[in-house]
């Protein structure tokens, strides 16, 4: 079974999902969990993956962050993948703000042309 150092941060994930021991790793823009075929979910499994009870695919909001999230199941086990993208809807809202500013300044500016 693979073990994390706190000194890799967010380095690759290459470890085979054939273990026999769940693996919980954590990071700031990455959660990923794997749970052997069989076995319950630990004590610590994180809660985020909660809402994937039924499904394969979610978008999560949870405590002002927004995360997608995957579930795939093989024949040895299940793995969950989290990653938090809210950098990126912030600047998806800051783009579509700067959009609309645009637009509103070339349309005054040409109104203001077809009256001179």
């Amino acid at each position: 079974m693979l073990k994390m150092s706190p000194e890799l941060g967010d380095a690759p994930i290459t470890a085979p999902m054939q273990g026999t021991e769940p693996f919980i790793w954590q990071s700031a823009s990455h959660q990923i969990a794997y749970i052997p075929a069989g076995q319950t979910h630990p004590a610590h499994f994180p809660s985020l993956f909660n809402a994937l009870a039924q499904r394969e695919v979610a978008e999560v909001y949870e405590q002002d962050q927004t995360f997608l999230l995957n579930k795939q199941i093989t024949h040895h086990g299940t793995l969950y993948v989290a990653r938090n993208i809210t950098a990126f809807e912030q600047r998806e809202d800051k783009f579509t703000a700067l959009t609309f500013i645009l637009v509103g300044l070339i349309s005054i500016l040409s109104w203001w042309l077809a009256r001179v």
